[in-house]
């Protein structure tokens, strides 16, 4: 992953002033002793999808500023980095390529680091947004005017690791729906370690289930 420290650590750095302490929700456990707090950068309560996932309601027609969600951990994350989801096309109707695109060509931005606490922040902004960063940052996909598009990326944040999925919806909502949604998800990524004790064990009770059918077998043959 890019590691953009000259970006994003101001940015973080803001969303500490600028997130509204009363759209956030109470602390929510996520593995290990992590722990994450939502909030949105308009004041509002954040809006649960899931256990580990939250939503940016937004009018279909896209033309004014949508609040940001900030994800902010009590542990501090050792990567960092910004990724772009980009619209189709940009203002002058150009298809937006994947390197070198103009800013109109950006959807949605999410910027992950340490915050002024030193601890880990996830920020998601979908555009229109004063917050997002220009620059030619990776980009995690490309919008489908109806499906939009989905993008995943991993954050170290010992001790776990995560995979964070983002969802950037098209420019219209489904028929018969006035709201679209941009989404957010946490994914704990289980340590390799932790998969061979599980293969370990699986391997165990394969092999205990053999042991007893043959024992079985001899007993009804004698």
């Amino acid at each position: 992953m890019q590691r953009s420290g000259r970006f994003v650590v101001p940015l973080l750095f803001l969303l500490v002033l600028l997130f509204s302490a009363s759209g956030r929700a109470a602390a929510v456990p996520v593995s290990n002793g992590v722990t994450v707090t939502c909030q949105m950068s308009d004041g509002t309560a954040c809006v649960p999808v899931g256990p580990l996932a939250w939503a940016i309601a937004e009018p279909a027609n896209d033309t004014t500023t949508e609040p940001g969600i900030s994800l902010m951990f009590n542990v501090p994350f050792q990567t960092t980095g910004t990724l772009n989801l980009l619209d189709p096309t940009d203002a002058t109707g150009a298809a937006c390529p994947m390197t070198n695109y103009p800013l109109s060509c950006v959807s949605d931005q999410v910027t992950f680091g340490n915050g002024v606490t030193g601890n880990g922040v996830i920020a998601f902004f979908s555009d229109p947004n004063s917050l997002i960063l220009a620059g030619n940052f990776p980009v995690g996909c490309t919008e489908d005017i109806v499906a939009g598009c989905t993008t995943s990326f991993p954050v170290a944040a010992a001790p776990i690791n995560l995979s964070v999925a983002v969802f950037s919806d098209g420019d219209f909502p489904s028929p018969g729906s006035s709201v679209t949604s941009d989404r957010i998800s946490l994914t704990v990524v289980p340590e390799p370690s932790s998969l061979m004790l599980l293969g370990t064990a699986l391997a165990g009770m394969i092999g205990y289930g053999t042991r007893r059918r043959r024992r079985f077998a001899s007993a009804t043959m004698g």
